[in-house]
């Protein structure tokens, strides 16, 4: 039990600071809500690495926007999740988990301009091809793991070529793959490596982006072989069990 009035984060790593941050956020918005008695129930595995966190936090928006008969547009709605997990719960998570949640449809992929909150559905329907979704069985938590670590360290890449390559350099993104490779000896690791691996996966996902406009599911697939490389050589977060699983694919 919690009260509306009095909402302050319990004891750490307790699912529900979630959906009291998610209620919390919604208020700070300025929406009047009433008090309701709230029952979970979920298929999806905890610390698996898909997206439990931000299927909670929506679904928790969703109900409260229900009840209260609230008009809440689904990217506002990513938006008040991805603040209650960055505010109340204390992980500074980005946007992507919470987007998907709110805005994904059934046989399509969702592209993302997290800079501009623009986003584009694009057909993934092809009988020849499956997505499968396997859990790994080993647990993580962005609240203990190297996520906010990486999160600093490609805040000092980011600084690094702002300083080098003028104000133009916003984030990562704005850095070429030429540009890039031009300052690449200047980088320490292991800043080098989480750069190239930013970099290099913006590039994957204009890429892919075109492949499944395409419908070149080959060309996509390569390309989620190559980022899972990238993901485990350069920026650290895969592990033998997530290895054998691509190479099993």
């Amino acid at each position: 039990d919690f009260s509306l009035d009095k909402l302050i984060p319990l004891r750490k790593n307790t699912w529900a600071n979630y959906l009291m941050g998610v209620v919390d956020e919604i208020q700070k918005a300025g929406y009047i809500l009433q008090g309701a008695n709230l029952i979970f129930r979920s298929n999806i595995p905890r610390k698996a690495g898909l997206s439990s966190s931000a299927a909670l936090e929506v679904v928790t928006a969703l109900t409260i926007a229900e009840l209260n008969s609230l008009k809440i547009e689904p990217v506002k709605m990513a938006r008040l999740c991805q603040q209650a997990e960055n505010n109340f719960v204390g992980v500074a998570c980005g946007i992507m988990d919470q987007y998907v949640s709110c805005l994904g449809q059934k046989n399509y992929s969702l592209f993302i301009d997290c800079r501009f909150n623009d986003y584009e559905l694009i057909s993934f329907k092809n009988h020849n091809y499956r997505i499968v979704i396997c859990n790994s069985q080993i647990q993580r938590s962005l609240v203990n793991s190297e996520y906010n670590r990486r999160r600093e360290e490609c805040k000092r890449a980011t600084d690094f070529f702002t300083h080098r390559l003028g104000s133009k350099i916003r984030a990562l993104r704005d850095v070429t793959i030429e540009e890039f490779k031009q300052c690449q000896e200047y980088l320490p690791e292991p800043i080098v490596r989480r750069a190239r691996h930013v970099i290099s996966e913006n590039y994957r996902v204009q890429t892919g982006v075109q492949a499944l406009r395409e419908e070149n599911f080959s060309a996509f697939g390569q390309l989620m072989i190559e980022s899972h490389h990238s993901l485990k050589n350069d920026y650290e977060v895969s592990c033998t069990e997530l290895d054998l699983l691509v190479n099993l694919g």
